[in-house]
């Protein structure tokens, strides 16, 4: 499919840059689910408009260079209502999707566990409920394109009974898998285990640091949310036998900038590993220009789940890929920014400052925890 991104930045200083990094990230997205994105265009105002999202003129002028580049797609870089979806389509005669649809779409491809594809399902059907007269016949489609692609389905229906009773079913299964969540963490909680989450942006390398840190063979790969389902692995510290408790690392979902509600609704559980880990493993992607930007979207996430207290540690990945200025400024800013202590710079990729990752969140655990003996379970002191 050929798409046409489109978005909004308000009026001021340093907020036409903000939107076309934006735009630049919502062209990686489309692209994570096979389109070539044609063209982008971004709007300046205050506000969105009620009824088509940006100005009637603007619309027009979409579909003039849609005509021209031969688009079939066009995709906003926020949420849109359902009747701001059809107006769009109206005016510019192009199918027409928004980022949430888009992030759902990439879950649906990437989703591989029971778990995960009944998450982006009901996601899906959350999102898409509230939009059925406006999208009814997208979703008569059978696998017809980015954002009409459903986990494990020929098609999703058009029937509000029955997304709603399939709503409520996915719901119960899912409180099924919660509850056995659950048992898995009183398990450790009750065997004396370390558990550090590894927290970060989608696409930070959080994946590789967890390969190399537990010697395992998590699945990798160059794109976004290549994970959706928290991993358990073991990791070997000196302190473990000082501390007598395991340690184990939870590689977690990536998180991303506008992360859909209907997500962190239908993810809870699965994000819930971090807001109860004893430690945050927090890492960030050095070589990204916006790693301060990035960083403060998953700060302000990691307190929308209810892990923003959690303790943490910080890493500074790729950091290969990066001058020593730049990692200077780097770890000078962020050093400020989290109150942690001095983030520590590590390359996933060469193995540079592992050891010293290694010995921080072991200095980490002997702050938060008393040595644990046979018959003494309690949980780490916060």
């Amino acid at each position: 499919e050929r798409a046409i991104l489109f978005g909004l930045n308000r009026p001021g200083r340093g907020e036409k840059e903000r939107g076309e990094r934006s735009l630049e990230e919502l062209a990686a997205l489309a692209e994570a689910c096979g389109a070539v994105v044609v063209n982008s265009i971004l709007q300046t105002r205050m506000a969105p408009d009620s009824a088509t999202f940006i100005g009637k003129g603007k619309l027009t002028e979409i579909r003039t260079v849609g005509e021209a580049l031969g688009a079939n797609l066009l995709i906003c870089d926020d949420e849109l209502t359902g009747s701001q979806l059809r107006n769009i389509e109206t005016e510019t005669g192009l199918h027409t999707i928004d980022q949430t649809n888009l992030i759902l779409d990439i879950f649906a491809r990437r989703a591989t566990t029971r778990e995960g594809r009944w998450q982006v399902e009901l996601a899906q059907h959350q999102y898409r409920l509230p939009r059925l007269k406006s999208v009814a016949g997208e979703l008569s489609r059978q696998g017809g394109g980015i954002g009409t692609r459903g986990p494990g389905e020929t098609k999703l229906e058009t029937d509000r009974r029955y997304i709603r009773r399939r709503i409520q079913k996915l719901k119960k299964n899912l409180k099924q898998l919660s509850g056995h969540r659950e048992l898995l963490r009183h398990s450790r909680d009750e065997q004396g285990v370390c558990t550090i989450a590894v927290v970060g942006y989608t696409n930070a390398g959080k994946s590789t640091l967890v390969n190399r840190l537990c010697n395992s063979d998590l699945f990798v790969a160059d794109q976004v949310f290549a994970t959706l389902d928290a991993t358990v692995r073991q990791l070997f510290l000196p302190g473990n036998q000082i501390r007598q408790r395991d340690t184990v690392l939870i590689d977690t979902i990536g998180f991303i900038n506008k992360l859909p509600h209907e997500l962190i609704e239908a993810f809870k559980s699965t994000l819930a590993e971090a807001a109860h880990a004893d430690l945050l493993l927090l890492v960030v992607d050095g070589s990204d220009p916006d790693a301060d930007e990035k960083l403060q979207t998953t700060c302000n996430l990691l307190d929308e789940i209810g892990a923003g207290n959690i303790p943490r540690v910080t890493a500074i990945n790729k950091i290969d890929k990066i001058n020593s200025i730049d990692i200077s400024s780097m770890l000078y800013s962020l050093s400020i920014d989290n109150g942690d202590g001095s983030p520590i710079e590590v390359s996933a990729v060469t193995g540079h400052g592992l050891d010293n990752l290694r010995t921080r969140l072991d200095e980490r655990l002997n702050d938060l925890v008393q040595p644990c003996y046979r018959t003494d379970y309690g949980r780490v002191h916060r």
